[in-house]
């Protein structure tokens, strides 16, 4: 606050030396040119000179701190938005556009900040010259100072009509950037594939109906702007033109106001007018920052993540347990329906089951990606909800099939859930991973950068490389989500039997559609339309003539 009545000082003490070395030009011309008064001529000239330089350098000094403040601002703005998004729960970002979450965090905050710490500078500087410039008028002769106050009326309402149009175009212009922003942002993430695409017909066609909309939108909204200014500056501008005219016939008749005052008259009408239209100007930045403002309230009214009050440290010994646990996705069947089972200590547990059983749902409702809609999943007989979010998490390593990699060293990609590490570590965990040998062919070793999503690594490495990270947070629970499926037979199994080797004694969940951890599973849960329909081990379920045997037959027969 200090640092805005800082600002807001520097800003009043600017306009009021620029006020007062306008009113120096009637003594200039009255007192001086016109009475040959060199002395005073002198003199007043080094004050108007002086003056003109304090108002500059407190403008001057006004501009710093406010553009400080604008900075941090939208810095600190950004960083509470981007807290929050990560704080919600896996389903919002499921169902919210990508792109309005980028314009959330980039554009939103940017545009608040025009709206409201630009403008208000503005607001301040324009109504305290309006303010101070229209007592002087009416100090000089209130008269003429009535003319400009014929005008107000008329500015205050056009001002609210302006201020609906802009506002409503201004909303269609965000909304349509932020669908092209997704659009571009699902075709770059999708690049190796859309390639790979003859006809790209449908993919242009979409995006070149957003940017005419988008261009249509912005066209109304850049003439309601233009119209604004236009407006304006056609109705106040000429309005000098009525002061001439009357100050000229009060000069004529009666001898007042002098030349001086006549000229310093119109010297406060040319710091008036800006400051009026200074205040239109901003209308469509204010209504386009209210959007922004709105969309991001908006955002901060979704519930972050429920956390238990539970912590902790480790789940060991291990017992997880569904009880008729349901869960269906938005506008979509069952993934999970009536599943109940039990796990426990050490038990190493194979799920496999068609596309769409509902197995990697299940694996997200035990870290809580998901919550079921009804039934209960126990801990260690607690339900999952009391505990702690973080630390459960923490406790669990949860491996997918598509690795995410950061953009920055192999090292920082270690390092991610626990900085700090030994290189000691970070080496054994690497040689466990088989990434040895890749790690040593690398000119920069460990500290190789990779590119974003590590697309200088292939799809097998990049899975080791998250298969390291796992060895490296050492958890009480491991779950699998085809894990593997990008290794060939040799490596896969080489790594799955240094996992074996290393987590003898954690719980593991492997999610393989390759059958390729069976032989070494306590159980194995076969999955369809949301629950288990067989459950056994392996010897017991491929001489069962049942869903399993099937699959058992199909590799076989590979």
């Amino acid at each position: 606050m200090f640092v805005w009545g800082l600002g807001i000082l520097f800003c009043v003490a600017s306009i009021i030396f620029k006020v007062q070395y306008s009113w120096i030009m009637k003594d200039l011309i009255d007192e001086a040119l016109i009475k040959h008064n060199l002395n005073l001529l002198i003199k007043l000239s080094i004050l108007f000179s002086i003056l003109v330089i304090f108002s500059v350098l407190f403008n001057y000094l006004k501009e710093f701190i406010f553009s400080y403040i604008s900075q941090k601002l939208i810095a600190s703005m950004r960083k509470e938005v981007f807290i929050h998004l990560l704080r919600l729960p896996y389903s919002f970002f499921l169902k919210t556009d990508h792109g309005s979450l980028i314009n959330c965090i980039i554009n939103d905050p940017e545009n608040i900040q025009r709206a409201f710490t630009d403008y208000i500078i503005s607001l301040v500087s324009s109504v305290f010259t309006i303010i101070i410039v229209l007592f002087w008028l009416f100090y000089i002769d209130a008269l003429l100072a009535l003319t400009v106050l014929i005008i107000i009326p008329i500015f205050t309402i056009a001002s609210l009509y302006l201020w609906k149009k802009i506002e409503y175009w201004g909303k269609n212009v965000i909304a349509k950037t932020a669908e092209m922003t997704g659009h571009i942002q699902q075709i770059l993430q999708s690049i190796e594939y859309i390639k790979l695409i003859r006809n790209k017909v449908l993919l242009t066609d979409y995006f070149s109906k957003l940017c005419d909309e988008w261009s249509d939108y912005n066209l109304k909204l850049s003439m309601s702007r233009v119209f604004s200014n236009n407006l304006w500056e056609g109705i106040l501008t000429p309005y000098q033109a009525v002061i001439f005219l009357l100050g000229g016939i009060f000069y004529i008749q009666s001898g007042r106001p002098s030349i001086g005052t006549m000229i310093a008259f119109i010297d406060y009408l040319n710091l008036l007018i800006p400051a009026m239209l200074t205040l239109i100007n901003e209308i469509p930045i204010v209504a386009q920052g209210g959007i922004s403002a709105k969309r991001i309230f908006d955002y901060f009214q979704e519930q972050p993540e429920i956390s238990g009050n539970k912590y902790l440290d480790c789940i060991e010994p291990l017992s997880i347990e569904f009880k008729h646990v349901y869960f269906k996705h938005p506008n979509t069947n069952f993934a999970i329906n009536d599943l109940s089972f039990s796990i426990f200590q050490k038990d190493f547990i194979t799920v496999i089951g068609e596309s769409g059983s509902g197995k990697s749902t299940l694996a997200r409702l035990i870290v809580r990606l998901f919550e079921p809609d009804s039934g209960i999943i126990l801990i260690n007989g607690q339900d999952i909800k009391s505990y702690d979010i973080e630390s459960l998490r923490a406790t669990i390593g949860f491996v997918q099939q598509d690795t995410y990699l950061l953009h920055g060293t192999i090292k920082d990609n270690l390092l991610l859930d626990n900085r700090s590490l030994t290189e000691e570590e970070l080496s054994i965990a690497l040689q466990l991973a088989e990434l040895s040998t890749l790690i040593d062919r690398l000119p920069e070793k460990i500290d190789t950068h990779l590119n974003k999503m590590g697309t200088n690594l292939s799809g097998g490495e990049r899975q080791r490389l998250s298969l390291a990270r796992l060895i490296l947070k050492k958890p009480s629970l491991i779950i699998l989500d085809e894990a593997t499926s990008a290794l060939d037979l040799a490596t896969e199994k080489s790594v799955l039997h240094n996992l074996n080797q290393i987590f003898q004694q954690t719980t593991c969940i492997a999610i393989d559609h390759k059958l390729t951890t069976i032989h070494n599973s306590d159980k194995i849960f076969v999955v369809e339309n949301g629950t288990i329909i067989e459950q056994g081990t392996f010897n017991i379920l491929s001489n069962t003539n049942g869903k399993f045997k099937k699959y058992w037959d199909c590799k076989k027969n590979v």
